[in-house]
This record gives C-alpha cells, sequence and structure tokens, in this order.
C-alpha cells in the first residue's frame, strides 16, 4: 500500500507514463497489445464499457470498470485524502458512499487504522468486489459494506465523524437533497470530503456520450450547494493539473 511520503514519486512516473489522466488512458507505447487496444476502443466498444461507470454490473463489463477504475483513481484519491487526514486519523466511524470496488476504503484504512470503516454502493456487484478487496477488514468486523443509496443512508442522525465520496457525485440524482442526507447522518464538526477527477463540464463533454447519467458541476456551484444544504467551512482544493478538484465541507459543531 502506498503511503502519502511516496506520493511526489509515484505521480512523477504517472506522468512520465500515463500522459492522459482519463480512466481508459493507458501507457504510451508502440508495442502490439497496445496499438491493439486502441484499435478496438472505437465509440460503441467504449460505451458498452461504460455503461458500468455509474452502476457496476448493468452488462458483462462491469468487474473489468471496477478493477480499471480503482487503479485509475488510487493516484487521484492519495492525492485528495491530504486534505482530510486530520479528521480520518480522530474519527471513530468513517462512511465512504459509492464504495465500488473498495479501493478507496483500503486508502481509508491507512490513514484511519483505528475507525470502523463503512462503505455503501448501490451496485450489488461492487458491493461484493469492495467486500472481496477488504476481506480481512470485513472477516475482524473493522469494515462494513452494504447495499445503499446515498438519498436514504440506513444509518441514525449524526452516526459518522467522516463521510467520504469518491468520483461518484457525478451520478446522484439530486444534488441539494443528497447532501442534505449526507449532513444528517454525519456528527456535529464531522467533515465531507468529495474528490473528482474531472471539475469542469467543458472538460467533461466528450464523456458524456459515453456515461450514462454523468453530470460534471463547476466547483463554484458544488459549494454554492454545499453551502445551501447547511455545511460550514468548505475548502476548495484543485490539482496543478488543472482537472483533479477536492471539496472539504464540515457540519456546524453546534448542529444535532
Amino acid at each position: 500500500m502506498m503511503v502519502f511520503s511516496e506520493y511526489n514519486s509515484v505521480a512523477e512516473k504517472y506522468k512520465a507514463e500515463c500522459p492522459s489522466t482519463g480512466f481508459l488512458s493507458v501507457p504510451s507505447c508502440r508495442t502490439i497489445p497496445c496499438v491493439l487496444y486502441y484499435s478496438i476502443m472505437n465509440k460503441w466498444i467504449r460505451k458498452l464499457l461504460l455503461r458500468n461507470a455509474g452502476n457496476p454490473g448493468v452488462n458483462l463489463f462491469g468487474s473489468w470498470m471496477l478493477r480499471r477504475m480503482g487503479r485509475s483513481h488510487q493516484m487521484l484519491q492519495l492525492w485528495a485524502l491530504q486534505f482530510c487526514r486530520s479528521a480520518a486519523e480522530h474519527a471513530v466511524r468513517v462512511l465512504d458512499i459509492g464504495c465500488g470496488g473498495g479501493r478507496n476504503l483500503e486508502n481509508l484504512r491507512e490513514i484511519a487504522p483505528e475507525a470502523k470503516l463503512f462503505g455503501v454502493d448501490l451496485s450489488d456487484l461492487a458491493v461484493r468486489h469492495s467486500r472481496a478487496h477488504n476481506r480481512c477488514d470485513v472477516a475482524a468486523g473493522k469494515t462494513v459494506i452494504l447495499r445503499g443509496s446515498v438519498e436514504a443512508l440506513a444509518f441514525s442522525d449524526g452516526f459518522f465523524d467522516l463521510a467520504t465520496a469518491s468520483e461518484t457525485i457525478y451520478f446522484w440524482p439530486d444534488l441539494n437533497a443528497n447532501f442534505q442526507e449526507v449532513l444528517r447522518v454525519l456528527a456535529p464538526g464531522g467533515l465531507f470530503w468529495i474528490c473528482n477527477e474531472v471539475s469542469d463540464p467543458e472538460q467533461a463533454k466528450d464523456w458524456r456520450d459515453f456515461v450514462p447519467g454523468l453530470t460534471v458541476c463547476p466547483k463554484d456551484e458544488l459549494c454554492r450547494m454545499l453551502a445551501t444544504a447547511g455545511f460550514e467551512e468548505i475548502e476548495a482544493h484543485s490539482h496543478e493539473n488543472g482537472l483533479w478538484l477536492c471539496i472539504t465541507a464540515r457540519k456546524p459543531r453546534g448542529k444535532n
């Protein structure tokens, strides 16, 4: 498992090998496998694969997509987790919403070794993959992974100290209502952490033809909606690559 001190060296290697940050990018090369890869990734194949981005398991490529997203989002998550590390280190219970294949739960375990982790995902396939990826913690009762939706989280008010959402709010059906639901399950003073690989609607326009239900909101709009939902201490962090975005927002300490 990579630790945060390794981020810079790994990032340099990543930039050298993978010029594109998209999750369908592959290392630039001239080998026969790479040539074949690009030759078959035509429009209809990509659309078939990417139907699984928001809800893995809608066709036979769901498991492939979960593994691919887990690998390609790792650098984004390692960069963004620095902005919630303090909250994670002191958290008793942490919720990962849209946990996918379970890689971000593994990353959270790295910085929250004593916390009880919970993951929810709308996809049955994602839940199975996430449980398998974190099998040791699941068996030990340190991590619980359930099928669920951000529209109605099956937890009591104020249950979590930290809630995370990595590469998932693009597909949330009603951000205003969904942010309020996250606020409900956070304890007073609890932190909500969001990270997105793409933060500009213009940058995402090519993906919308391939990914059903994809909606990219600009940074300022997300911050405004979080404030409207009742969050405070909202901070937005943009990566130097001009794409990645991390937003943290806190539930007011005096709010139950």
